[in-house]
């Protein structure tokens, strides 16, 4: 339980930094499996526009797990 626990807080927490509903769909719905093609469809984006999305996404994180100016030693 403490494990699911934390999953879901930060799950919760890396949802929050994307501060977009659509983000936020995207996100889940490659979560959950979808492949970009599947994303486009279910959201009526074009592909291109996914991949867009997602890369912003992935931006979004990296720079929260990785800040810059931070050295990992």
């Amino acid at each position: 339980p403490e494990i699911a626990a934390t999953l879901e807080e930060e799950y919760q927490a890396r949802m929050a930094l994307l501060g977009d509903d659509m983000l936020r769909k995207l996100a889940r719905l490659r979560l959950e499996g979808y492949s970009n093609e599947e994303l486009a469809e279910q959201t009526g984006l074009s592909l291109r526009s996914v991949e867009r999305k997602l890369g912003v996404i992935r931006e979004i994180w990296t720079r929260e797990i990785d800040p810059p100016g931070e050295t990992v030693t």
